[in-house]
């Protein structure tokens, strides 16, 4: 049901559209996104990595690195990926972890995690994350180096 839903949800986005809208609101919702996952790390006791290497999934148990988006995506959806890696990270978390979900429904929880990104993406945002910081189209950048720390007490980042 998650998993249907994910790869549905992924194929709707018109990809054309990203980065047309430029928005402060972009800004909080990636504060959001680190703030969700800081508390995941913190509820399962994981020590945090990179927001750009947190694949849920596999850290809840997974045993894939990371799933193949290739056969479940259409053809615009892989055009657009292939050319953007980083958010193809986050598009097959998202997916994964929605099949993880599936199958494991007491996690179904921290599918929400992805969502803030998943709606600047929807909304013809941009963000470009790697593993030195988040910037967004338009508004700012926010480091990653000590970013757990900034974000597990709900302390917003600094834009």
């Amino acid at each position: 049901m998650h998993y249907d839903q994910a790869v549905t949800r992924v194929n709707q986005v018109n990809w054309n559209e990203f980065g047309t809208n430029v928005s402060k609101d972009n800004g909080k919702l990636v504060n959001e996104f680190l703030k969700r996952l800081a508390s995941f790390y913190k509820a399962e006791c994981q020590i945090p990595k990179t927001p750009v290497y947190s694949n849920i999934a596999y850290l809840l148990g997974d045993t894939d690195l990371k799933i193949n988006i290739d056969g479940l995506c259409n053809k615009s959806t892989n055009e657009f990926l292939e050319k953007h890696g980083y958010i193809e990270f986050i598009v097959s978390f998202y997916i994964q972890l929605a099949k993880y979900i599936d199958k494991h429904p007491n996690y179904s929880e921290y599918l929400k995690i992805y969502e803030p990104l998943l709606e600047i993406i929807e909304s013809g945002g941009c963000f470009n994350i790697n593993t030195m910081g988040i910037e967004i189209k338009g508004f700012g950048y926010i480091p990653l180096q000590g970013w757990y720390e900034r974000y597990v007490h709900g302390e917003p980042g600094s834009v």
